[in-house]
């Protein structure tokens, strides 16, 4: 918390899981869907104003084993979403709250739905 000005500052993880399934080459599919996630993060750090920074921290890699076809390589990726704001977490925040414009009401004739 920071008191002048009044900001709280959170960290949120989310997590993307990735999974490559391949019969050969699987290990560099499953690197490039990795980095491909890490380039993603680095082109835009704040989610298009979403949070304040967000990086993604080292994949955790399994191999999945299944009967039949060929193994699979999946990982859990965290990210790390940095947020402030001027309210306490789990309240609304004006500045950071985006919504969308309402669509204006449709004006209905007897015995018509609205699709």
């Amino acid at each position: 918390m920071t008191l002048s000005p009044l900001r709280y500052h959170y960290q949120h993880r989310a997590e993307v899981e990735a999974v490559v399934q391949a019969g050969s080459g699987r290990d560099a599919a499953f690197d490039a869907l990795a980095a491909g996630v890490g380039t993603l993060l680095a082109a835009d750090r704040t989610l298009g104003s979403l949070c304040d920074w967000a990086e993604a921290e080292a994949p955790r890699p399994v191999d999945l084993a299944i009967d039949g076809a060929a193994t699979r390589k999946a990982a859990v990726i965290p990210i790390v979403l940095h947020c402030a704001s001027a309210d306490p977490p789990g309240q609304r925040s004006a500045g950071r709250v985006r919504t969308a414009k309402p669509r204006p009401r449709q004006k209905l004739r007897p015995g018509l739905r609205p699709s």
